[in-house]
């Protein structure tokens, strides 16, 4: 096992010899590669990166210059492995597309840059190495467009090779999924963005669910979070009847209130002509029969 130096950044990328899992990880994570897999521990301590000593394949951020070193950011966790579509799929993997000019400038200097201003946070080495990327020559930007014409030139026969030896079922397959995937992406960000804009239009918010309320008044102290979601799940089992009661009936009353609040806001939105913000068989409802309530009023 190996321990790896970690730069300061708001965003750890991770590389095992044989999968390329992606972590964005806690302060107080511990993140074990030493058997090739992507094994999450929480702690009430410093993060420390362990994996395989292949080199290799431990590209920036990671140096093998030193032998341990600490995160200092918060770092958020996302997941611990994310397949691609050929992996869902059990097919071979597509050659990877090649990265522009701008950004091989930015692989190439950002390490410069950390060793320069550590203490910057990534958002502010973006934004350094961009302003660095603005006062290039043209002659000086012309090398990197070179490169990475050079690495599509070569990607694109890999590409036509990679084509010519699956099937074309398998491609079409892949494609299908792409597109789905990608549909869903789109859709997330779409609820996601209506969520922010239903808040600022004063939107009621979703109460907390029994077990939520329990939580807020419960407290264990010196546990990870997970040992203290286990802790907390074990007693909310075993709680008593009459106290589990308790916040069944409050999570009740406040969810009434909710759905009261909500129609109103719905009603609200349908008649400043916003159906795009509403839930789907209200959106159909006010469209409906809101235009009709209207003309009989007039």
């Amino acid at each position: 096992m190996a321990l790896v130096r970690v730069c300061c950044v708001s965003a750890v990328r991770l590389y095992a010899p044989t999968q390329v899992p992606r972590i964005y990880a806690h302060s107080n994570t511990t993140i074990d590669f030493s058997n090739r897999t992507s094994t999450i521990h929480f702690c009430r301590h410093p993060t420390t990166i362990h994996f395989s000593p292949v080199e290799q394949h431990c590209p920036y951020p990671f140096s093998s210059q030193s032998s341990t070193d600490t995160i200092t950011h918060n770092l958020r966790f996302v997941s611990s492995y994310k397949k691609t579509i050929a992996e869902k799929l059990g097919l071979p993997e597509p050659p990877k597309k090649p990265i522009s000019n701008y950004f091989h400038f930015l692989e190439h200097h950002r390490e410069d840059v950390l060793k320069e201003f550590p203490d910057l946070r990534q958002k502010e080495v973006i934004t350094k190495l961009s302003h660095l990327w603005q006062n290039l020559s043209p002659a000086e930007k012309e090398e990197w467009t070179q490169k990475s014409e050079r690495e599509k030139a070569a990607y694109d026969i890999q590409y036509i090779n990679y084509v010519k030896m699956m099937n074309p079922k398998d491609l079409n397959k892949m494609k299908k999924l792409e597109k789905k995937l990608k549909n869903k992406k789109q859709q997330k960000y779409i609820r996601r963005r209506k969520n922010i804009e239903g808040e600022k239009l004063g939107k009621p918010k979703l109460p907390n669910s029994p077990f939520m309320m329990f939580l807020e008044l419960l407290k264990i102290p010196e546990l990870s979070r997970k040992e203290f979601s286990l802790e907390a799940g074990r007693r909310w089992q075993s709680l008593p009847e009459d106290e589990k009661k308790v916040f069944l009936e409050k999570a009740r009353k406040e969810r009434d209130q909710y759905e009261r609040e909500l129609t109103e806001w719905e009603a609200k939105m349908a008649k400043e002509g916003r159906y795009d913000l509403l839930r789907s068989k209200q959106k159909i409802m006010y469209k409906l029969f809101l235009p009709r309530h209207q003309d009989q009023q007039t």
